[in-house]
């Protein structure tokens, strides 16, 4: 800690005492609040160890925001960058920024346009991004999917006995087999659409509404990258509104989603209908969660392994597309 607060004071000009407090929202990164003389900022802890990565990941910042998207971006210290880096990790330093968020299960209708509206106006302006981006849309097809899962199954069916995780595991993954061999495509055969500038990872907790139920700032672009915008509506919708359970109120809540996003940004039938395929291929070929468990020994990821999306979408995408466009 004492190698931050002596860059900070050098790269900043803080002269009375610094302190930081870790804050504990956030999954891959080591985020900090920022005390200096009763100001407070945000000290972002980036995962990545490439300062040219983290450049872009700034890059993108900027242009969303000089295209009216609001961004909360970072400070440029006395070097005129907006990054630093100590012991090889890199940071930034932000205004610490107060606002609302609207948690999943419990998410307001008019938050729920509001998200839909924003993330429409965000592609839009991602659609104008004029320069070349690292991150481009990749998909891990079938044959990588079955050397991986074939390794961690036989790590699984290895155990003399099973805990409720490994049975979850080895449950959900002999099901993304069978599916895989039945419905693993080339999604490069579906990037027909033209790509557009995504945020990457949208979701209510990576932006603050404002007490009037708009979205105030948006926020975590380190997943940016050039991609179909059905694919990011899709993933949103899931990880906002589904999570495995396709119940009316659930799907009234998409719907409602993709009305708001239509209204601003209209998106075709035969779009969104590439754009689940592709979601669908995503998460019956990922092994995020297993190869964290498994071969990286971490247990931070175990809470989100769900089966029953991928039940869900193998037998009934069609259905769901329809359904969610009617009502």
């Amino acid at each position: 800690m004492d190698s931050i607060v002596s860059a900070l004071k050098k790269l900043f000009g803080f002269k009375g005492d610094v302190s930081l407090s870790r804050i504990e929202a956030g999954f891959l990164c080591v985020n900090h609040s920022v005390l200096v003389d009763g100001e407070r900022y945000f000290l972002k802890g980036y995962r990545f160890d490439d300062g040219e990565q983290v450049a872009e990941i700034h890059k993108i910042k900027f242009f969303f925001s000089s295209e009216g998207v609001p961004v909360i971006l970072p400070l440029r210290n006395s070097e005129g960058n907006t990054y630093f880096s100590i012991d090889g990790k890199y940071y930034a330093l932000f205004p610490f920024v107060k606002g609302v968020h609207h948690n999943r299960g419990s998410m307001p209708s008019a938050a729920v346009s509001a998200l839909g509206t924003f993330l429409a106006k965000l592609h839009k302006a991602g659609a104008k991004c004029n320069f070349p981006v690292r991150g481009t849309f990749k998909h891990k097809g079938p044959e990588r999917f079955k050397v991986g899962a074939e390794e961690i199954l036989g790590i699984i069916r290895s155990k003399k006995s099973l805990d409720y995780f490994d049975e979850k595991a080895l449950e959900g993954l002999e099901f993304k087999m069978v599916v895989s061999q039945r419905d693993g495509v080339d999604v490069d055969t579906l990037l027909i659409d033209p790509f557009v500038l995504l945020h990457g990872d949208f979701h209510e907790q990576n932006v603050f509404f404002d007490d009037a139920m708009q979205i105030k700032y948006v926020f975590d672009f380190e997943k940016a990258v050039m991609g179909p915008r059905a694919f990011e509506f899709w993933r949103s919708a899931d990880y906002m509104f589904l999570n495995g359970t396709f119940s009316d109120d659930r799907l009234t809540h998409v719907a409602a989603y993709l009305k708001a996003y239509n209204r601003e940004n209209p998106i075709s039938k035969p779009e969104l209908a590439r754009g689940l395929e592709i979601y669908y291929q995503r998460i019956i070929h990922s092994l995020w969660i297993e190869k964290e468990h498994y071969l990286e020994g971490s247990t931070r990821t175990d809470h989100f392994l769900d089966n029953e999306t991928v039940k869900y979408l193998s037998e009934k995408r069609v259905e769901f597309l329809n359904k969610i466009i009617s009502l």
